[in-house]
């Protein structure tokens, strides 16, 4: 059979086609890869500013005549979020001169080789941002231990919305919802009429766009991890007047009753005691505060220190909650040993992201570079002379943070 691969730019526009067509969650994120140069890989860390908070009064008017008081000014301090470009993603593979010139038509080497290495890489990719946004986004809504199903699981999805602009987010309808495969199917299966594109948009199924519903773009994954860690106790706040008076990424909580050895990473809490409220009139939006343990806790006789996001700030303008725990308070554990991965909603400004170019070798047959939906696909062919084998290697750096996890929620 002849050879009819065609040049070998033919083959790096197929594996960057391949790339565009998958991955759910990344082209979703905000990528801020301008801000990267390609001389320091990984490792590489920027800061970025989030929004800040200045407070609003509202007074009387002096009366006409009257002498207007003095005015004070508060200094505003922009907090910053960290964002650390932690991974490569690498898939080498080789394809024999033999298979390459005689027996493997350019369709077949992109069916058998190509498309599933790009489709695997640009998953984990997907992968690995869900996990970055699940590990520092505290919000539950629902029971991890009993997801909900039909109308209730509707009003759990919708409810997301309705949190993220009770804490301040400006309802543009720029959200998203990544579902488990099993709450996808069960979405289509009930609710036919919610999820029943025409003719002219069911092309956007191909990507994983199932539909709108609650003004949240609904895409479905089978790779989103579970939120799952295994605690156990009758949980307090051990210590009064605990938490912050400005933003911070982390803060941490001591608290006791704990008779698991730790506190694994991902442990989800909840503080009945202390509500979320809205960040402009401060005002008690009923919704409890609830935290992720970013860092796993050792306990030493029942006791616990959590480093948790997301912040609980109450008091000043960045005021989150309605007041610090008390002493004593206690403390819902939201997270089982064992369950279905959660749905993941969030803005799409709420996750940043990046991916630096990199500095590619000379000496090799053929290397190419190009972005697609944010993330930079390095492409190298080049030849071993001991094996006669084609050799191909796909790279990418990703970095991902939490900017801000007030606008990401998990939903079961």
């Amino acid at each position: 059979m002849a050879n009819t691969w065609g040049t070998q730019s033919l083959v790096a526009k197929e594996i960057l086609y391949q790339f565009s067509q998958s991955g759910k969650v990344a082209r979703n994120v905000d990528f801020r890869t301008e801000k990267f140069d390609p001389d320091n890989n990984a490792g590489q860390q920027r800061t970025f500013r989030r929004p800040t908070i200045n407070d609003v009064t509202q007074t009387t008017p002096a009366s006409p005549g009257a002498v207007a008081g003095t005015p004070t000014y508060t200094d505003l301090k922009e907090p910053l979020v960290p964002l650390t470009i932690e991974h490569k993603f690498v898939s080498n593979f080789q394809i024999g001169i033999d298979d390459l010139a005689m027996q493997l038509t350019r369709e077949q080497a992109i069916e058998r080789h190509i498309k599933p290495t790009v489709n695997r890489m640009a998953r984990m990719i997907d992968r690995y941002i869900a996990q970055k946004a699940i590990a520092f986004a505290g919000q539950v809504i629902g029971n991890p231990s009993a997801p909900a199903t039909g109308d209730t699981l509707l009003g759990n999805l919708a409810q997301a919305q309705a949190l993220f602009n009770a804490r301040g987010r400006e309802d543009d309808g720029d959200s998203v919802i990544i579902t488990p495969e099993g709450v996808a199917t069960t979405l289509q299966q009930a609710n036919l009429k919610l999820f029943n594109p025409d003719k002219s948009v069911s092309e956007l199924y191909k990507k994983g766009l199932m539909g709108q519903y609650a003004n949240f773009d609904f895409y479905r994954s089978p790779l989103l991890p579970g939120d799952n860690a295994t605690a156990t106790g009758t949980v307090t706040v051990n210590g009064a007047s605990q938490g912050l008076t400005a933003w911070a990424q982390t803060w941490s909580l001591v608290t006791a009753g704990w008779t698991s050895s730790t506190v694994p990473v991902r442990t989800k809490i909840k503080i009945p005691s202390v509500n979320w409220v809205n960040p402009d009139t401060k005002d008690d939006t009923g919704i409890p505060y609830t935290g992720v343990v970013t860092q796993t806790a050792t306990v030493t006789g029942g006791a616990a220190t959590l480093v948790l996001s997301e912040p609980l700030i109450f008091s000043g303008p960045h005021q989150n909650v309605t007041a610090a725990p008390a002493n004593s308070a206690p403390i819902t554990i939201l997270s089982v040993g064992s369950g279905a991965a959660p749905s993941l909603a969030f803005s799409r400004k709420a996750i940043i992201a990046a991916s630096p170019k990199m500095v590619l070798p000379n000496k090799v047959e053929f290397k190419e570079q190009a972005e697609v939906n944010g993330i930079n696909i390095a492409i190298i062919e080049s030849f071993d002379p001991y094996n006669f084998n084609k050799i191909f290697s796909i790279q990418a750096l990703i970095g991902a943070a939490a900017y801000l996890p007030e606008h990401i929620a998990t939903v079961y």
